[in-house]
């Protein structure tokens, strides 16, 4: 979750890949 706080950009991508959502997580 920390990884999606300092990265506001990605946070699109990882909302568009639940994939890259497990891999943050």
């Amino acid at each position: 979750m920390n990884a999606r706080a300092l990265m506001p950009d990605d946070l699109v991508i990882v909302e568009s890949d639940p994939e890259k959502i497990d891999t943050l997580a």
